[in-house]
């Protein structure tokens, strides 16, 4: 397996959404070599999916999809070194192509609050 050992922007597909800030995402890693993973975006945290937050979780993965259905070629810049967190997802920035930052757009709308975990 190839590991993500640096910061640099490399473009993405979307796979799927988990959750309003977890994705699994394709990773192109240039030289015709590409990463499936799990990525946590990075500075951010969403509502739960389920328990007491479902309804505002749900919200947050609503927009999430919403923003990947526009921007199915991303960018991503891994955080921490390329080392996994203790869910085993990168952790990295995911910025439009146009330069749009997820994060950035979901706490602007009330959709996740900051979050700093050390990674």
């Amino acid at each position: 397996m190839t590991d993500l050992k640096d910061d640099y922007l490399r473009k993405a597909e979307i796979i799927r959404v988990v959750d309003g800030d977890t994705i699994e995402c394709m990773i192109d890693l240039g030289l015709r070599t590409y990463r499936k993973t799990k990525l946590r975006v990075f500075g951010i945290n969403c509502p739960e999916t389920r328990g007491p937050t479902k309804a505002d979780g749900l919200i947050s993965k609503a927009f999430t999809k919403e923003w990947f259905s526009n921007n199915k070629e991303f960018m991503v810049r891994t955080v921490n070194n390329g080392k996994e967190d203790s869910f085993g997802r990168l952790i990295g920035e995911v910025i439009s192509i146009d330069g749009e930052s997820l994060g950035t757009t979901m706490i602007s709308l009330g959709l996740a609050i900051t979050f700093m975990d050390g990674n």
